[in-house]
């Protein structure tokens, strides 16, 4: 490995370590205020968090079920697209997969089922049976699942547009970013026989184009990757989502499940807004 490499990868295990000793903060100082509480007879709000995978190769699969079982410890599992209060004082989590790979339903699949957790997968409607076609992460050898195979999916697994290709929907025109959005919605709905009413964004991008072409479109809920929880009231159109990988530490999915990830919102907002204060000068 050339110096160059090296310091990278002790750069972002350097930036990980920052980031959970933060989160660490953060959650002690949540924990600290909901304990508070619930000395004066007060229930905290419920806390709703959305978790988002990929792949799930045959290698991860034990790391996989470590941490479903660790969600069974503390936090009731509900559907991403939760809508209603959740009680008060609750710790209630979502679990959903981007891109519909195979690997999911051979190795998600069955750990998710033997507990009774429901999930959402989102499918790239134009790429079924096939490899992406779109930009991904280095070492990601998969498939997308065949229309078959998401047929067959037990009614626990909820099914949305992840768009028809899987474009920067920030970048592209109005005509193609409704085809993108409207059309994979209704060719995945005729494809799988029911509504669709769920999209995540390709990426994580959007904007307020975006946003009002999905709600122009029909869909009840859209996801974002921004790693605020969710709203527990179930008012939010724009629900966000904290990725979890495989390879996270039993304190890193710990603090991720429980929205100790959070204040990255706020830091980014600081981040932009000094950026623009720089540029202003």
């Amino acid at each position: 490995m050339n110096a160059y490499a090296d310091k990278r990868g002790n750069g972002a295990i350097a930036s990980r370590r920052a980031k959970v000793a933060i989160s660490v903060l953060w959650y002690s100082g949540a924990a600290l205020s909901r304990g508070l509480m619930r000395l004066v007879g007060r229930n905290p709000s419920a806390r709703f968090v959305v978790l988002y995978y990929h792949e799930v190769p045959k290698e991860a699969r034990t790391r996989f079920a470590r941490q479903m079982e660790a969600l069974t410890r503390g936090t009731t599992v509900v559907r991403a697209a939760h809508t209603g209060p959740l009680p008060d004082g609750g710790s209630y989590v979502a679990i959903t997969f981007d891109d519909a790979f195979r690997s999911v339903r051979t190795n998600a699949l069955p750990e998710l089922l033997s507990r009774g957790f429901p999930a959402t997968i989102f499918v790239p409607v134009d790429f079924l049976g096939q490899k992406p076609g779109w930009e991904i992460r280095d070492g990601v050898n998969e498939e997308v699942m065949t229309c078959d195979e998401l047929r067959s999916l037990p009614e626990l697994i909820e099914l949305g547009s992840h768009s028809l290709s899987h474009p920067h929907l920030t970048r592209i025109d109005g005509a193609r970013l409704r085809e993108e959005v409207d059309t994979s919605r209704h060719k995945l709905a005729e494809l799988l026989g029911s509504d669709v009413s769920l999209l995540a964004f390709p990426y994580g991008e959007y904007d307020d184009r975006v946003v009002d072409t999905c709600s122009e479109a029909g869909y009840e809920r859209v996801f974002g990757i921004d790693p605020w929880p969710a709203d527990p009231g179930g008012a939010d159109f724009v629900r966000g989502r904290v990725p979890v990988d495989l390879n996270d530490s039993p304190l890193m999915f710990h603090l991720k499940a429980r929205g100790a990830y959070g204040w990255m919102i706020h830091a980014s907002a600081l981040k932009r807004r000094l950026l623009s204060l720089r540029r202003a000068r």
